[in-house]
């Protein structure tokens, strides 16, 4: 416990000592006479604060303009914070040299004691004791201090020499009675550096005070003599202001005065140049008002002449202009209604040929429709004929097979077809007739081609289309 609070005592007074040597080193880095200028003297609030913090003197007239003064006074406050870094580090090391000297003198005392007495034992021991143990010629452990009891020494409880009690017990109880001595020098000690420790804060404390108590008065002083010096400046400052605006201002009224005067007779010499100008054009215009008139009626003579001139030529060139034009269009009026005619007959002609090979085409498609209807009539007609001629032959076969049944020639293979025709009813009583009705059914069927071929071709049309007398034909031919 002693030692941690030692250290960390240590440890705050280094601390303390390197932040005051840093801003020693600080204020000796910066100047004060940069700040005693006229330039940063303007600025005001900056100089101000550093005033008020006691970091550069108070500034005076007399400081800006004397530079020996103000080398004088930045050497003296360099000089003073020295002596305060040197009076601090005298007072500390006499404050350390104290505190150890009567720690040396508090060791001393109890030194002997310790030599005197074994050390402490295991069990009486606390943990992290401050203190540390002086070596002594009795460091052997418990063990070894009751082994060194030899059987032969007396013990305290042998009958020769009438003891009562065992030694063990007996070593024990002497062992307690020394740790409970140790543990009360050790309790004493510690209560005597207690006490010396509290000592040594209450010391540090005043000292601290002292020295902030010193250093407010310094900082009061301080702001007392800048707020006054800085009162009379700003009186100065006030009054010097006050007569450089007095004269300021009837400085700028004479100016002002002298100005309007001076604008005053500028317009007036102008107003007078304008009216000699206008006296001087007025009489150049009356000196030739005689030949303004007569110039003006000469003109305005010259310009009805020219007026005249001008629409009769105009009126001229009007009619030649008129005149052409018609003539122009009289020859293009020709050409148009010969044009217009002419497509009129072209017209008319298209139309005619229009008429005629709709009436040519309808003629046609009426041929057409009659043509078919008389084919199909004369195709029903010959499947008729066609179905009685089967029916017919067929009776006849029959009626042949049954009258020649009792010949043995061979039997005849009538064929239906057109190019080989059966004999027809009329002629089967007679069989000398049958050349005959073979030739009668040929020429038949000769006169059915010719009128009714099979592919019949269509008589060609011309551009026109065909005459009347070829539309007579086709409709009057079936």
């Amino acid at each position: 416990m002693r030692a941690g609070s030692t250290d960390l005592r240590q440890r705050l007074e280094q601390r303390k000592k390197e932040q005051f040597e840093k801003f020693t080193r600080a204020l000796s880095e910066v100047s004060p006479t940069d700040f005693m200028q006229e330039d940063a003297l303007k600025a005001g609030g900056i100089c101000l604060d550093l005033q008020l913090s006691g970091a550069i003197p108070p500034i005076t007239e007399s400081r800006r303009v004397d530079s020996a003064g103000v080398a004088a006074i930045a050497l003296s406050e360099r000089r003073a914070a020295e002596e305060l870094i040197a009076k601090a580090r005298q007072e500390s090391l006499r404050a350390n040299q104290a505190m150890v000297g009567q720690a040396r003198k508090s060791r001393g005392r109890a030194l002997p004691s310790r030599l005197r007495l074994r050390p402490v034992s295991m069990q009486s021991t606390r943990t992290n004791s401050p203190m540390p143990q002086a070596p002594s010629p009795l460091s052997a452990s418990t063990s070894d201090w009751a082994s060194a009891i030899s059987p032969e020494t007396p013990k305290p409880g042998s009958a020769d020499s009438g003891w009562t009690d065992s030694p063990v017990s007996m070593g024990k109880v002497f062992e307690e009675m020394l740790a409970n001595y140790y543990r009360q020098a050790e309790e004493l000690r510690d209560v005597e550096y207690a006490a010396i420790q509290q000592a040594r804060r209450q010391e540090t404390e005043l000292a601290q005070q002292e020295h902030v108590r010193r250093e407010h008065f310094e900082m009061q002083h301080r702001r007392r003599e800048f707020a006054i010096i800085h009162e009379l400046h700003r009186r100065e400052r006030r009054r010097v202001f006050d007569a450089s605006r007095t004269v300021l201002v009837v400085d700028r009224l004479q100016e002002e005065r002298i100005k309007a005067q001076l604008e005053q007779q500028r317009r007036r010499e102008a107003a007078r140049q304008q009216r000699a100008q206008s006296s001087a054009r007025r009489a150049k215009y009356e000196s030739h008002f005689d030949f303004i008139l007569s110039q003006g009626a000469l003109e305005r003579a010259c310009s009805k002449v020219d007026r005249e001139k001008h629409r009769r030529d105009r009126t001229v060139q009007t009619k030649k202009t008129v005149d052409s034009r018609k003539d122009r269009w009289v020859k293009h009026a020709g050409h148009l209604r010969a044009r217009h005619l002419l497509l009129q007959e072209q017209k008319r002609v298209r139309d005619e040929d229009r008429e005629r090979q709709h009436k040519y085409y309808v003629s046609r498609q009426d041929a057409i429709r009659e043509q078919d209807f008389l084919d199909k009539q004369w195709n029903v007609q010959m499947h008729h004929l066609c179905t009685n001629a089967v029916r017919d032959i067929n009776a006849m076969k029959q009626k042949d097979t049954s009258v020649y049944s009792h010949m043995s020639e061979k039997q005849v293979n009538w064929s239906t077809s057109i190019s080989t025709p059966s004999v027809p009813s009329m002629v089967v009583d007679d069989l000398s007739n049958y050349q005959e009705a073979l030739q009668a059914i040929s020429s038949l069927t000769d006169e059915v081609r010719a009128q009714f071929p099979l592919h019949r071709p269509y008589v060609g049309e011309t551009e026109d289309g065909p005459d009347e007398t070829e539309v007579v034909e086709v409709a009057v031919s079936p």
